[in-house]
Order: structure tokens, then sequence, then C-alpha cells
């Protein structure tokens, strides 16, 4: 991993997503800004999961560098569950796309996106979890 290593937060990992007992992982994400990549995403309850879509759908969340990308990495694959040796059967597969800053950069970033069984979760029409959550609490 000799080059910049970026991560797509669209759900929990968000910077504003209010949670405790991340401060070992957020001290290794640096913020660079808000970024969308083409995709949709469900409700699965405590979290959101994203599927890959190229019908013009998108997704809005933040963008990182990750300084010690490896290491990082790890630690977010035990965050999301993902099992070492057997990645291919966990609910969330992480896969390097590409996102859109809001500036227009376009940038390889790793995405964790739902693996899990297609019709499970109800579909999120917004484009931002965060918002998303904010209307749920409402009703």
């Amino acid at each position: 991993m000799g080059r910049k290593q970026f991560l797509f937060a669209y759900g929990t990992l968000r910077k504003d997503y209010p949670r405790r007992g991340m401060e070992r992982l957020e001290v290794k994400m640096e913020f660079i800004g808000r970024a969308r990549t083409g995709g949709r995403m469900v409700d699965l309850g405590k979290y959101p999961g994203a599927i890959p879509d190229q019908q013009g759908r998108e997704i809005i969340g933040d963008l990182f560098f990750l300084a010690e990308a490896k290491g990082t990495l790890e630690l977010l694959d035990l965050y999301e569950a993902i099992d070492p040796n057997f990645p291919e059967d966990s609910e969330f597969v992480r896969k390097q796309s590409k996102v859109r800053l809001d500036s227009g950069t376009v940038i390889d970033a790793w995405i964790y996106w739902y693996h899990g069984e297609p019709g499970k979760g109800k579909a999120i029409r917004h484009k931002d979890y965060l918002n998303y959550l904010k209307n749920k609490r409402t009703r």
C-alpha cells in the first residue's frame, strides 16, 4: 500500500455520527471533506448498508485520509465484523471505489459495501444517512 489510502464512510463511521469508544480509531482517520459515490442504502437496524449502483443514485458521506493505512484498515475490518479468514462470508466487503469530493475531485477510496442478504433491510430514500436518522427520530 505505497500510495495514499482513503476511506469513504456513509454510516456509523461518519464524522458527525454520535458514538463512543472509537477514539483509538478516530485518531488514525483525518477528515478530508464531504463526498459522494454511486450507490443506494438500506436500513439494517443499528446501521446502514450501502449497495453499489450505477443508475444515477448516490450516497453522501465523509472522506478520510488513513495515515497508517494497514493498521487502520485492520481495525476498521474488525469494526465492520469482517472475518479475515472468510471475508466473502461477512456482512460487509471492503472494496476500492471512486468517490467525488464536493470540490469535484475524484479519488479512489475504500468503502464497506453491504454484502448480506439483498432483500434485507428497508430502503433508505435519503442520500445522507445522518439526515435519514434525523427524520426517522422526528416521526
